[in-house]
């Protein structure tokens, strides 16, 4: 394929709805005093209209009708496809731009897994992008995602990681729309953590669709999304309605001590931080809420009056009593122990890696 070829869209010229009109008139010879008489529409709309200054609305389309003998819905669609080249016109304007800003989404990964379609034509790619972010322009892209301005806060992650950090979240928004979940109910979901922390010590086979289950019922939607290249974060967390709230959670090859903290670290902003907000855990990150996440999510897998006992464990018996007696996974106490002994490899052979997807 020749280079020139993937651009395929090359129209020398868009002809406005507003030619068509001025043909209209012209045929049932009527000028713009008249048209305006019989259609209500104002002198200045038709003057604008017949310019291209002026989209032909809905409303305009069924006033034209009766008085042009053409169908409402040939106006719209006219109307229609005239908008959609004017995109892609605009588009191909700034086709050196666009090369650059496809390039930092993960385009691939958003075709396997279903996203977007592929296409050959550099315009048609930037538009299946455009419409998974729902929105109509690069500008507009940044104006939603780099300084969400409907947002009191959002992670820090989006000012220096923009395009992965919200292919990540977005992805996150379509497949919680797709859970079925009751409005959210805080006392429920308080006390439904304490059910969900005993679930550390099975299986992902064995706990898993309760999990989901258990979350969709306090109004949480529970996205376990498979790593996407370059995504270095753990798990986030957004309300996407007033009664509903997603946590999002990286489910490939991931330890069962990292997700069952990333997901109550996630809890804690759920509980603690505002609904207008986008969270996303990192390390890198020195926003006190963060920390305050961290604290919460270690508090309640195991309380600090337990770190004395766990910094002099001594054998693997020793572990395995403890996480009876706390009812918790065995890799949870393990991990508390290498982070406060800072010996990161003794006991790794209890902590088990998890695929849940």
């Amino acid at each position: 394929m020749a280079k020139n070829e993937r651009y395929s869209y090359n129209p020398d010229h868009i002809i406005p709805p507003g030619e068509t009109l001025k043909e209209a008139m012209d045929y049932l010879g009527i000028g713009i005093k008249d048209i305006s008489r019989r259609t209500g529409i104002t002198e200045q709309s038709i003057i604008r209209i017949l310019a291209g200054k002026q989209p032909i609305t809905y409303s305009t389309a069924q006033k034209l009708e009766p008085v042009t003998g053409i169908s409402c819905e040939f106006w719209n669609n006219l109307e229609s496809r005239y908008q959609e080249r004017l995109q892609k016109k605009s588009i191909l304007e700034k086709r050196k731009q666009l090369e650059e800003f496809l390039k930092k989404f993960p385009l691939t990964e958003l075709i396997t897994r279903g996203y977007i379609n592929s296409t050959q034509s550099l315009v048609e790619q930037a538009i299946e992008l455009f419409k998974f972010f729902r929105v109509s322009s690069i500008d507009a892209f940044y104006s939603v995602w780099k300084q969400p301005s409907n947002l009191a806060r959002s992670s820090k992650c989006f000012a220096t990681n923009t395009e992965i950090a919200a292919t990540w979240i977005r992805i996150g928004e379509i497949e919680a729309e797709k859970i079925v979940t009751k409005p959210f109910n805080r006392t429920k979901f308080k006390q439904t953590l304490k059910e969900i922390r005993t679930l550390t010590y099975h299986l992902p086979e064995n706990f898993i669709s309760l999990l989901l289950e258990m979350f969709a019922e306090c109004g949480v939607a529970l996205v376990l999304i498979p790593a996407l290249n370059k995504v270095p974060w753990n798990g986030a967390s957004k309300w996407i309605r007033e009664d509903k709230v997603m946590i999002i959670l990286n489910s490939r090859g991931k330890s069962e001590d990292k997700f069952w903290f990333s997901l109550f670290h996630e809890t804690a902003h759920i509980l603690k931080h505002g609904k207008r907000e986008i969270c996303i855990a990192n390390k890198e990150n020195n926003d006190p809420k963060e920390k305050e996440a961290d604290n919460f999510a270690a508090e309640y897998l195991i309380p600090a009056k337990y770190n004395g006992a766990i910094i002099n464990i001594q054998s693997e018996t020793e572990i395995l009593t403890l996480a009876d007696e706390l009812s918790i996974s065995p890799a949870i106490i393990v991990s508390r122990y290498q982070q406060l002994t800072k010996k990161r490899k003794h006991y790794n052979y209890l902590i088990k890696n998890f695929d849940l997807v």
